[in-house]
C-alpha cells in the first residue's frame, strides 16, 4: 500500500493563510512608514547631530597612499551608516559619541539598507561610560594582549573585532564561535538552568513543592536572557535564535 507523503500544514483554512499574510504586510507597512518618518526627520537640512555608537573602526589606505579611517556608526535614532575620517583619530572602537553628517544624498533606499555619509564634529559623550561599556572596560583590564581584550569583547558583548583578529579568526576557522548566534543562547540557558537549579530545589521543597520547576526557570532565564540581548544590541541573529 503506498503511503501518503507526509505534510506540514500550518494554517488549517485558507481563512487563517489570509488573515496571517495581512497581518505581516500591515506590520511591514508599519516597519516601512517609521523608517520614512525617520528618514524625513534626519533628511529636512542638509546637516544632521546625532547621538550613536562607533560599532567598527578600521584604517585603509587610499590610492594616493594616505591612511584613513573607516567608521560604521549606529545611531541611537535607530539606523546605521557608514563614514570616513582623514583626521588623527584615536580608537574610539565602542565609545558612545556625538557626531555630524551631511545628508543631501541620502535617498530612501540606501537610509534602509545602511548609506554613507561625509561626517564631521565627532565627540566622545562626556557622560559617564554606559553599562556595557563598563563590563568591556573591565573585560580588557583582564588581559594584556590587544587581540585577547577584543577577542573575549566580542564573545560577550558582541563587539566589532579589528580586521587583523578577523583575519585570524578566519584562518582558524572559528569565526562562527565569534559572532553570537543560537549557539551562544543554548549554552547560557544551560549554565544558568544548572546554576539555578539547586537553588531553586532547595526552596521548592520548602514553600512551593507544587510548582513546576522547568517552566519557572524557562520563564526565569528567558527574562534574563532578553536583558543580555539587550544589553549587546539586539544583534540580528540572537534576536531570530531568541525567537525560535
Amino acid at each position: 500500500m503506498k503511503q501518503k507523503p507526509f505534510e506540514l500544514n500550518l494554517f488549517e483554512s485558507k481563512k487563517e493563510l489570509v488573515i496571517f499574510t495581512l497581518l505581516m504586510a500591515l506590520i511591514f507597512a508599519f516597519n516601512i512608514y517609521q523608517k520614512h518618518k525617520l528618514f524625513t526627520e534626519v533628511t529636512a537640512s542638509k546637516f544632521y547631530k546625532t547621538d550613536a555608537i562607533i560599532d567598527k573602526q578600521y584604517q585603509k589606505i587610499s590610492k594616493t597612499g594616505r591612511t584613513y579611517h573607516v567608521l560604521k556608526i549606529k545611531a541611537d535614532d535607530g539606523y546605521s551608516f557608514y563614514s570616513t575620517n582623514y583626521g588623527d583619530l584615536k580608537d574610539i572602537n565602542g565609545r558612545s559619541v556625538s557626531i555630524g553628517f551631511i545628508t543631501d544624498k541620502i535617498d530612501f533606499k540606501s537610509f534602509v539598507a545602511g548609506f554613507y555619509a561625509p561626517s564631521y564634529d565627532i565627540r566622545l559623550d562626556e557622560k559617564e561610560y554606559s553599562f556595557k561599556e563598563n563590563i568591556a572596560s573591565f573585560i580588557e583590564t583582564q588581559h594584556q594582549s590587544e587581540k585577547m581584550k577584543e577577542l573575549f569583547s566580542a564573545l560577550f558583548l558582541a563587539n566589532p573585532i579589528s580586521k587583523s583578529l578577523r583575519a585570524d579568526v578566519s584562518f582558524l576557522g572559528i569565526s562562527h564561535l565569534i559572532a553570537i548566534s543560537g549557539f551562544h543562547l543554548g549554552v547560557l540557558f544551560t549554565i544558568l538552568y544548572f546554576l539555578f537549579r539547586t537553588i531553586y530545589i532547595y526552596f521548592q521543597d520548602r514553600y512551593f513543592p507544587y510548582r513546576n520547576i522547568k517552566f519557572d526557570l524557562t520563564i526565569l532565564i528567558l527574562i534574563l536572557l532578553f536583558g543580555y540581548m539587550s544589553l549587546i544590541g539586539y544583534v540580528p541573529s540572537v534576536v531570530r535564535s531568541f525567537v525560535m
